[in-house]
Formats: C-alpha cells, structure tokens, sequence
C-alpha cells in the first residue's frame, strides 16, 4: 500500500515538472511506473539468483529507489517542449509551478499575456500561490517567497510580430553556422587504438594474475569499425582514406586478439613477440573477420551514397539562416542514424550466416550459440550507435561547458570514485591475487577520471570521453562476464551485476550536467 502510494506522489511530482517544462506528463508518469516497478522486479530476480535471502528484499527497495531517482531527474531536467495545457489542469497545478509569464516554453509566456491593443497590463496585487497582499514594487512574496507574475508594460503587446517571433521562434535571420568536423572522429579513433595499447602493455609487464579481458579488446574492434563507417559517410577522401587505415587498424587488433586467446601470454617471465606468430590460425576465422570489414565499410559507402541529397531530391541547405542550418543539421542526423541502421540491418545477418554455415559447432551446442548471439547483438548495438555519436561530437559547436550545483558535485564525487578505483587498479597490479576483468576495471578508471576531470575544467570534450569509456568497458565486462555466468561461472556474477549498475553512471552523468550543456548553446533567436 505504501509502495502504491509513493508511485502516485512521485507520478504528480512528475506531471507538474513535465508541465513547467512545457511536456505532455504521460510519458513520464509512464515511465515512471515502468522505472518503479520493472527495476524493483529485476533487483528482487537477482537478489533471489544470488541467495541473498532477505537481502533481496532489500535489493528491491535499493533498486526500486533508483528507478524513482532516474524519473525525477528526467521529468525535471527534460528538454523544453511546446505543450500548453488546457485551463482546468492550468487551474490545478499553477500554483506548484512557475508563472507562466516568467518561465516555461515561449509559447507558455505568450499565451499568458494579455491580448489587448488598448488596455496597459495591470501588476497583480495578491501572492498567486498563497493570497497574501503583495508590496508594491515586490518581485518576491515577503509570505511565502513565491515570484510575483512579471508586469507586462507595453500596451500592445502580442502584435502580429510577436506572435511570429514567438510560435516560429526559427525564423530569425541571424546566421548560425552549421559545421561538421570529422576530424575529431579521427582523433577519437586514434585515442581508442592508444586505450587499447595502453591495457595490452599492462597485461604484458603486469602479470599473469591479471586476467586478460578479450571481451573489451572486442568492443575496441567494433568502436573502430563504428568510426570507420562515420567517416566513411564524409564527402571528402581525406576522411575516406582515414577510415581504411581506421579499419585497417581494427583488422589487426582483431587477429591479435585471435592469437592471445591461444597462448599463455600473461606471465612473469619477460614476453617473447614471436611466440606470438608460431600459433597456426584458421583461414576461415580470417575470412570472417575480413568479411565483417567489407560488409561495413562497403554498406557504409553504399547507403552514404543511396541517402544523399541528390538521390533523395532534396534542396541544397546552405542558406545560412537559423531555420535553415536547424534543418541541415537534422537531416545530417537523420542519415547518420539510418546508414548505421542500414548497414548493421544488411551486414550483421550476413556475418552471421557465413559463421553458422562454417562453425557446425554453434548449431550442435546450444549454449555456444546463445553466446555468439549475445555477441552478434553487442556488435550490432555497437555499430548502430558508434557514428550518431560521433557525429554529435563532430558537430558540437561549442567546446565550453560551466558546470554548478549538482552537476559540480556529481563530478568531483566522480572523481573521487574514480581516483580509488586506480588505487586498487594499482594495489592489484603490484599484489599476487587474481584480478579478473582487470583490462575492464583499469580503462574505466583512467578514461572517467579524464572525463569527469576534462569536465570539470570546462571542457565539454570531456563527456564524449567518459561516453565512450564507459561503453567500451561496461560493455566488454558485460559480455565476458554473461558468457561465463552462462558456462557455470557464478564467481562472475558480481562482475554481471557490477556491469550493469555501472551505466547508471553516464546516465546520471548527463541528467546532471543537462542544464549546463544546453545553457551553453542558448542563442538570442529574436
């Protein structure tokens, strides 16, 4: 009953965040329930997995409070919308939000002044929120603290200007210039070859207690032909000839991965590079990994060119004004999506097959099969959201971000976690106990702690690097870790579990630091 209880006072709380921020509430009040209840049943599942007992009880409630946490933080910091409601609900819940004339979505202040060409605004005389008489030149109730409605001066004040500045607020002719720079993707895919070199070289020297990671190496592989397709994607040959060196690169990385799954590489003797190469290797697995570099590199140029301006009939958007460059940049955005979408929906099938018709092995052992479907299914995640991504960073306008409040604090707290993480990261290297998933756990807590840091420096770069930070090795501890839980594994559970609360952390991360980033790309429309 209780539990009841707390759902519907946290959908209302919800409702009246969605409405001041201009948003239909249902879909909150939606996924509010859904966080609730479906995070709460999946903590009482692996509470009763594990045997915790009554723990699993109190998993749920952990679970359950983090779900309601994800919604409230959603609902208040969503992205401003154009809904107006109707008068009733106005009447209801205006006085637990803002005026309607000093916040909210512009079309939300304009429907709150008046409509007279005669008549001047008149200032309120009484607190909306609890009645008490207001001072005369007040902005603020000496009762309750609540803003007092903003005057409107001009007599005139919704004109036939207005009113198109303020329902179209796009068509300003202030020029704001749409730019793509690929050349960050380059940049990216060249930090990511160096994440790789740097956890291969400390699994070398470290030891052999420090359980190799195959599973990160993998997502590397898949980062780096999602980067190869992006640039790809690019007009100019330049970045053409970069993305083949790109995936030239991730050919390697795959085929030495090959190698180190076959021979005892990590140990504390001094490591021989041509013991590496005496280990014969199977022609079909250099076909499959050559087939899957053809498949999207060749899917990648064949759906660039299939979506482009010219096959789709669509004008030339080099106008140069505000509505113009916004409409540039979300058809850019569109086709990104769908080339990725496309050649992911054409080329993982075919990889699958060419795999299923050369390996009986997956269709004679079910629990191998699931594996290499769990995996096809990581890959193609992978590969559909590595170009939007970068993408996004390629077009990122401004490289500024000011950080305050919770965001401030989420970071340095970030910071913190993270800092210990490398010491026992550290603790681990130099000890002789075994350290499994420790390639996972040592490139999360350099890349975080050079994102959150990046971050804190106002550097807006800095959350593309903890993105991609924690993808690649949430990921790769994800996909080691289910395979081994599935072989029978279950010291691998903690890891399983530990994989999937981690990405609470980007996504708190960017609730937190919302505000901030679209603050930072506000400008005067008219």
């Amino acid at each position: 009953m209780l539990e009841i209880l707390g759902i519907i006072l946290l959908s209302n709380v919800n409702r009246k965040n969605a409405l001041a921020r201009g948003r239909k509430p249902g879909g909150f009040i939606a996924l509010t329930i859904c966080l609730w209840l479906g995070l709460e049943f999946l903590g009482a599942f692996i509470g009763i997995m594990a045997k915790l007992g009554f723990g699993s009880y109190i998993l749920a409630i952990v679970m359950a409070a983090i779900g309601a946490v994800i919604s409230y933080l959603v609902a208040k910091n969503c992205k401003p919308g154009t809904y107006v409601p109707s008068a009733p609900m106005m009447q209801n819940y205006t006085a637990n939000v803002e005026p309607l004339a000093g916040s909210g979505p512009p079309q939300m202040q304009y429907a709150a002044m008046p409509y007279s060409g005669n008549e001047q605004g008149t200032p309120t005389s009484f607190c909306h929120k609890c009645g008490a008489p207001l001072i005369e030149g007040a902005l603020f109730c000496g009762n309750c603290g609540q803003q007092r409605f903003i005057q409107v001066e001009t007599a005139n004040t919704r004109t036939p200007e207005t009113e198109a500045a303020v329902l179209f607020p796009f068509n300003s002719e202030e020029t704001v210039p749409y730019t793509v720079k690929p050349m960050r993707a380059v940049w990216t895919a060249v930090w990511v070859i160096g994440a790789w070199i740097m956890i291969f070289i400390a699994h070398i020297f470290l030891g052999i207690h420090l359980l190799y990671c195959n599973a990160v190496s993998a997502v590397i592989v898949h980062v780096l032909f999602g980067t190869g397709m992006y640039l790809l994607m690019q007009k100019s040959v330049k970045y053409k000839v970069f993305a083949a060196g790109t995936m030239v690169i991730a050919v390697l990385i795959n085929i030495f991965n090959y190698y180190l799954l076959h021979i005892p590489l990590l140990r504390e003797s001094p490591f021989r590079l041509k013991e590496l190469f005496t280990i014969p290797i199977s022609p079909l697995m250099i076909i499959s990994i050559l087939l899957r570099a053809f498949v999207v590199a060749g899917g990648a140029l064949f759906f660039a060119w299939l979506l482009g301006p010219k096959q789709q009939r669509e004008p030339s958007l080099n106008n140069g004004t505000t509505a113009v460059s916004d409409m540039r940049a979300k058809v850019e955005k569109k086709r990104v999506w769908q080339t990725a979408l496309y050649t992911v929906l054409v080329g993982v099938p075919v990889c699958i097959i060419f795999i299923l018709a050369t390996s009986p092995i997956y269709l004679q052992r079910p629990l191998f099969l699931l594996q290499f479907l769990i995996g096809c299914l990581l890959t193609a995640m992978t590969l559909i959201f590595t170009p939007p991504a970068l993408h996004g960073l390629s077009t990122m306008s401004t490289k500024h971000i000011r950080l305050s409040g919770w965001g401030l604090v989420w970071c340095w707290l970030c910071v913190a976690g993270m800092l210990f993480s490398l010491v026992m990261c550290i603790v681990y290297a130099v000890s002789s106990f075994a350290a499994p998933m420790y390639s996972s756990q040592l490139f999360m807590s350099i890349t975080l702690l050079t994102g959150f840091i990046m971050l804190i420096a106002r550097r807006r770069s800095g959350w593309y690097v903890i993105l991609f930070g924690a993808y690649i090795s949430l990921v790769g501890q994800f996909d080691e870790s289910l395979s081994a839980v599935i072989q029978g594994a279950n010291h691998y559970i903690p890891f399983l579990i530990g994989a999937i609360f981690g990405s609470l952390n980007p996504l708190i991360t960017w609730l937190s630091i919302r505000g901030a980033w679209r603050a930072s790309d506000i400008r005067p429309r008219f």
